[in-house]
């Protein structure tokens, strides 16, 4: 049934603004895009070209992983961004293979939302990963809300050997699942008081960790904050909170439920003959209020079967996913990648990355895409992984999206 809908649409027949990912609309049969969309049912995300420089971390070299920009305040545009740090003493300048121990959200300014972003200063020290800024504006002064994974307040930063990797054994293998991380992380920062979200009444901080009632910690949340002062997330966990406000009281909605295949299950590679599996991780929300449909970005994650060596060509084969949802609970996959890992340049240049993760779209006033943020490996074929000991190529990148 599903598959017979889809060759339908595929063929330019659609029947309503669902065969169009609610991304556009069905007219005479048709999909008509909104700003920022491409395609037959408007499943292709209309990025642009990227700048020669990326966001943050290309120019000088900071190991960065994806950040999120609040747009012009003033003239200023504040970018949040997970930043892997290499202490002093360290024998070697650690890369993403440090993330576990060595991440710290920093706050950076730029004169134009594609950047370059220049450091301004630390919002949250180590350990801090995973942040997303929303500015609540209801009692007229605007607050300043970073959610982020749970902190462990006080962390220290462990050197790194020659290959990149930690000197102490605190990080975790490459092939460790989502779930494990998520499970670890964040009963480490409950065990050190650390909160998922630190609030300021400045861009600049100082910024205070809060814990309003009811919220319960996840891994790369993603906050959509509504003009009434009410509020709702997912996180990597996929459960679904919400609150009148962001100090509570929170309440879980239910568990995210996925419908169609939107890339995941296990598949044989075409060039190498070997297995590798899909998920979904890195969610980021938001709500179309034009369109009254809630919508998401993830990155589909590769994993391999327990017997398969995790690093090859295959890794980049699927970097996305776009799903939408009437009641932020049941999600309806596309089974297209909105975006993949090759990215063109303003020279018209174009780069294959390893990996893209962690997206993030800075979007419009009628709630259509404006700019993507991405977590970037540039590794160059053959490809390697992103945390590949001694070879590290990871920074924050800005593509705009076409209107």
């Amino acid at each position: 049934m599903l598959a017979a809908a889809l060759s339908s649409v595929a063929a330019g027949v659609c029947h309503d603004n669902a065969d169009c990912l609610h991304n556009g609309d069905c007219v005479h049969a048709s999909c008509v895009c909104d700003p920022g969309w491409l395609g037959e049912t408007c499943e292709l995300l209309k990025v642009g070209r990227a700048p020669l420089v990326g966001a943050y971390g290309a120019r000088p070299n900071v190991t960065s992983w994806g950040g999120f920009s609040t747009g012009s305040i003033n003239g200023t545009y504040h970018l949040y961004v997970a930043e892997i740090i290499t202490p002093s003493a360290s024998n070697s300048t650690c890369g993403l293979t440090a993330w576990q121990t060595n991440s710290r959200c920093v706050h950076a300014t730029a004169t134009s939302l594609g950047g370059p972003y220049t450091f301004s200063d630390v919002a949250v020290g180590v350990w801090c990963h995973g942040p997303q800024i929303t500015v609540d504006n209801t009692s007229g002064v605007p607050k300043y809300l970073l959610f982020h994974i749970p902190n462990r307040p006080n962390g220290t930063a462990v050197g790194c050997s020659p290959a990149g990797s930690p000197k102490e054994d605190h990080h975790q293998p490459d092939r460790i699942a989502p779930e494990d991380h998520l499970s670890q992380d964040v009963g480490r920062a409950a065990a050190t008081g650390g909160s998922p979200l630190h609030v300021s009444d400045s861009p600049y901080g100082p910024w205070t960790p809060a814990f309003p009632p009811g919220l319960k910690s996840s891994f790369n949340p993603s906050p959509v904050l509504f003009a009434n002062g009410s509020i709702l997330f997912v996180g990597q966990d996929w459960k679904v909170q919400a609150a009148p406000s962001w100090r509570g009281p929170w309440q879980t909605r239910g568990q995210v439920e996925w419908h169609g295949d939107g890339g995941t299950g296990c598949s044989r590679s075409v060039s190498t003959r070997r297995w590798v599996c899909h998920g979904w991780e890195d969610p980021f929300l938001w709500y179309d209020g034009k369109r009254r449909v809630w919508k998401m970005l993830a990155h589909v994650w590769p994993s391999w079967l327990p017997d398969e060596p995790a690093c090859d060509h295959d890794y980049a084969a699927r970097v996305a996913g776009f799903a939408w949802s009437y009641d932020a609970i049941n999600w309806h996959r596309s089974p297209v990648p909105p975006f993949s890992n090759a990215v063109q340049h303003v020279d018209g240049s174009i780069s294959y990355l390893s990996t893209r993760e962690r997206p993030k779209l800075v979007l419009a006033a009628d709630h259509t895409p404006l700019a993507l943020f991405s977590g970037a490996s540039a590794n160059p074929p053959p490809w390697g992984c992103k945390i590949k000991p001694g070879v590290d190529s990871t920074y924050t990148l800005f593509v705009p999206v076409l209107r």
